[in-house]
Formats: C-alpha cells, structure tokens, sequence
C-alpha cells in the first residue's frame, strides 16, 4: 500500500533488569529461565508489538518459555521493571537510558554484533554467546501512486537530511543510530523481515482474523 521513501534508523535493542535482579549476565538470565520455565516476567510495550516479538524470538531460538506481561506502551513497560513487577525486558536504550543513569535498572547486554557507543562496557549478546539480532527501525514512506518527480525529491531530500554528521550525532546521543536506506533497497529488505515477523506472529497466535 505504501512506496518506500527510506529508512531513517537502524537501533539495536537492549536486554535490561531490575538492578536488584541477581542476574549479572545475559547467561545469568538465561539459566534463570532453563531452570524455571514461565518464571520470568518479561514486559513488553503491548501484545504483538516488537518488544515482545524481540523477546518471543530470542525465546524461540534459545529453547526458552517467558511469562509475557503486555503495558500500554513502552513507557509504562520501563516503570513496570523498575518497580519489579517485571524481571526483564527488551526495549531501545533511549527507553532505558533515565533509569539506567539512576542506578535503578541494569543493560545485560546489547543484541546486535556491536556494543551501544552510550555503554561502551556493555558486552553484546553475541560476546556472551547468544548469536542474535534485535533491532527496532523507522522508514520513510508514501501513498502509492505519487508522480515521479515527487518521489525523486523527496528522496534526494532523505539522503541529504540522513547523511548529516551533526544530525547523526544528536540521534547517537539519544541511544538511536541512524542509517540511511535507499527506498528500494530498503523495500526488498523488507520482503525478508515481513516473512519472518508473519511467521513468527502466526506461531504465537496472534494472527488477525479478516
């Protein structure tokens, strides 16, 4: 239904506890979840939303079963692991980040290959043994059908805009890495991601009833 402009950023998720939680590790947290399956609370920003497709992934691929505690939204999900009704949750650092300052949650590790330049000494989850991406994105895009002319400035207009250095700096400093995407490299990246998500909803159940 739409025509893909470009994506905007590229930002790796977080696994983060409560800082009274005795997991130190992300293999502290996985043990925790082999020896009690459905033990662990993991609170997620809304049924079917990417923090909790992230965690039902990392799930599925470790052989692991979590307890799923759906909030109104990403905010509410960061105050409900700081208050321990939840042990762990997957979110974006710019999330986390009040929190985490204040000493009252702690980042386990950084799901992607590379570590968040805002926590340096925060190992990713692949240095810790857990081969496994989870990022959040946003693209640009429009109606289909605009004319070409159209399309073309405002695709020139992205890749200038994405492509500046102070701009990119202010998203970092936010615990956000933006990465421009041509539309149409993005649109066949897309294909991929959209299978994968389908599947993964429809194994959990929440597929859409037409």
């Amino acid at each position: 239904d739409y025509t893909w402009i470009a994506r905007t950023y590229w930002t790796p998720m977080i696994v983060a506890v409560n800082a009274q939680s005795p997991a130190k590790t992300l293999k502290d947290l996985v043990d925790q979840a082999k020896a009690a399956p459905n033990k662990l609370r993991h609170g997620n920003s809304g049924t079917g939303s990417t923090t909790h497709l992230a965690s039902a992934a990392f799930a599925k691929k470790f052989g692991l079963k979590f307890t799923q505690v759906p909030y109104k939204g990403e905010g509410p999900a960061v105050i409900g692991l700081g208050s321990s009704e939840v042990d762990f949750a997957f979110g974006l650092v710019v999330a986390f980040r009040a929190l985490v300052d204040a000493g009252k949650l702690r980042i386990l590790a950084v799901a992607d290959t590379s570590r968040d330049g805002n926590y340096p000494g925060v190992p990713t989850s692949a240095e810790q043994g857990y081969e496994f991406t989870a990022p959040a994105w946003e693209a640009i895009h429009t109606p289909k059908g605009l004319p070409k002319p159209v399309l073309d400035a405002l695709a020139d207009a992205c890749r200038r805009a994405l492509s500046d250095g102070g701009l990119k700096e202010k998203f970092a400093k936010m615990g956000l890495h933006l990465s421009y995407q041509p539309g149409p490299e993005f649109t066949e990246w897309l294909r991929t991601w959209d299978k994968d998500v389908k599947d993964l909803i429809f194994e959990l159940g929440l597929n859409y009833k037409a």
